[in-house]
């Protein structure tokens, strides 16, 4: 498909795009407009705030949140 078609399609009907691989493990919690970038781990557990942008890993059982994202608190 071409991206002007993407638009024409509902956003929760979209599928997902990636660059790379993100793995996002079970039990994961990940706040409206967050953007994951290539490569990162996200851990079983873990709570992402709204708007946040993960550029790194976040741990299992932690709390991240911020541009970039940063930990603020773990479980």
């Amino acid at each position: 498909m071409t991206e002007r078609s993407q638009l024409e399609i509902c956003p929760y009907l979209r599928k997902p795009v990636s660059k790379g691989a993100v793995v996002i493990g079970n039990n994961v919690w990940l706040g409206n407009n967050v953007c994951i970038m290539p490569g990162v781990t996200i851990g079983d557990g873990a709570v992402v705030g709204a708007n946040s942008v993960v550029t790194k890993d976040v741990p299992a059982y932690s709390v991240a949140a911020g541009i970039p994202a940063k930990i603020v608190k773990q479980v």
